[in-house]
């Protein structure tokens, strides 16, 4: 058995939309398939495994295995998927074909050849988990609602439309009811999910008028799960392998709303192209200068490329956090050394300053897109209120918000700006979005630890 089972699968796949859902154990066929494809091939070929390996992975415990891998086999290929994203719109089956070898004992499959771009050589848009999370998941919908949210880990939540997940998971006309959905669908799944994989996630249901519409999930690791580290003692060829959720990128990913225009590119690179944890990478935004994370970034890149092409396999993320850390620019002198050891000391010893910083730098990004999301969705409702406001202030500005908001209305740049004045000042949202609502919408805390205070989001430590 391969000692390192991962799926590694592009996000359109994971996003796809089906008429059909699969069953638990198809699904785990599938997995387990995935799991034999490395993402460096060059293309699919016939992939291979012996069914003991596959039976004994999932305690399947049939007593012609054999005959039960063919029908597992012949479900998944008659349930069809449609995948769409902004370049293409394609329905297809997970395989092309499907064999028992009754001489060798081992399953023979090929990929259906649509699959590849989502499959082998993905350089971004992915999510990578270990297959071992799945061991215990019985509930035909768990292994999707866990790979949907998996995906946005790092992020500490997602929102889905519910019309969309029921799409997702192939639920077609089951469930019509919502309470039969949540009953059957989303309580055994977050059950499942809670209990025997490295992420832990709650929901909020969303409502429009008397109906729900939309669920927001939210998501933290749990790394220490009890069921994972006695499936890893069951599994020795995994046991030297670190429990990790690592979804390396986001496909959709989202650009939190705190985030400043001037930080995004850089972060994004940092995610996107570097496999980042979006809160690390957050921090070392706010930590180091864009130029020095931007030439490691580069130095990164070449080093891995050339690691690799001498067989040398390189954790990107590793090296790139380690490359920004030391600077690998160039050689530090002694005194450039002992400055830095004294810059840190110091910022030690100003922490709860340092965490102030980093709060106030994120919350004006966020506060400005709660205020348009508030003014969006108030549409007209305090038209004539703000018409009052700007009318009776007389100083040479106001004037020439009114002449601009009688000429272009609210989409002037300049009445957009004094828009949020008005509702921040004038109906009170100053007082409403607070800092103390930025971060519990956001997941921060601050908690007083032996090294004095520091910084969490959604429990995970921020270094600062």
């Amino acid at each position: 058995m391969k000692n390192e089972l991962e799926i590694i699968k592009g996000n359109d796949l994971i996003q796809a939309k089906r008429s059909l859902h699969l069953t638990s154990r198809e699904k785990k066929l599938v997995s387990y398939m995935v799991a034999c494809v490395s993402p460096y091939d060059d293309d699919f070929k016939e992939y291979t495994f012996p069914v003991s390996e596959f039976a004994t992975f999932f305690n399947i415990t049939d007593k012609n295995v054999n005959k039960e891998y063919e029908r597992i086999a012949t479900g998944i290929m008659s349930k069809p998927f449609t995948v769409e994203n902004d370049l293409e719109k394609f329905t297809a089956c997970w395989l092309a074909e499907a064999a028992y070898d009754k001489r060798t004992k081992e399953m023979r499959f090929r990929f259906t050849p649509r699959l590849k771009p989502y499959l082998i050589k993905l350089k971004k848009y992915y999510t990578r988990y270990r297959m071992i999370n799945l061991i215990h998941l019985e509930n035909c919908h768990s292994e999707a609602m866990y790979e949907l949210l998996n995906q946005f880990e790092n992020i500490g939540q997602r929102r889905l439309e519910l019309e969309e997940l029921r799409n997702i998971l192939g639920l077609g006309k089951k469930y019509p009811l919502y309470s039969n959905f949540r009953a059957k669908v989303l309580e055994p799944t977050v059950k499942e999910i809670n209990e025997f994989t490295d992420i832990s996630v709650s929901y909020k249901e969303e409502k429009k008028g008397r109906k729900v519409a939309a669920i927001l999930f939210k998501i933290w690791a749990d790394v220490e799960n009890k069921y994972l580290s006695d499936a890893l003692k069951d599994h020795p060829g995994d046991a030297d392998v670190e429990i990790s959720s690592a979804v390396d990128v986001v496909e959709t990913y989202e650009v939190p709303k705190e985030l400043p225009e001037e930080l995004k590119p850089v972060i994004q690179r940092l995610v996107e192209d570097f496999g980042f944890d979006i809160t690390e990478a957050m921090s070392f935004a706010h930590k180091f200068d864009k130029k020095r994370i931007v030439e490691n970034l580069d130095i990164t890149e070449k080093r891995v490329r050339a690691n690799r092409s001498k067989g040398i396999e390189t954790d990107v993320t590793k090296y790139a956090r380690k490359a920004i850390e030391t600077d690998f620019r160039q050689k530090k002198t002694g005194l450039e050394l002992r400055m830095e050891s004294e810059k840190k000391k110091k910022s030690s010893e100003n922490n709860a300053e340092a965490i102030r910083k980093f709060l106030d730098t994120y919350f004006q990004g966020w506060y400005q897109a709660k205020l348009d999301e508030y003014i969006n969705n108030a549409g007209d409702s305090f038209k004539d209120a703000f018409e009052s406001y700007i009318e009776n202030n007389n100083d040479l500005l106001m004037h020439s918000v009114r002449e601009e908001y009688k000429e272009k209305g609210d989409e002037s740049p300049l009445v957009k700006n004094q828009l949020r004045i008005f509702y921040s000042e004038e109906l009170g949202l100053q007082e409403k979005f607070n800092m103390e609502f930025f971060m519990d919408d956001n997941g921060y805390s601050i908690e007083d630890t032996d090294e004095g205070d520091q910084l969490f989001k959604f429990g995970k430590k921020i270094s600062l």
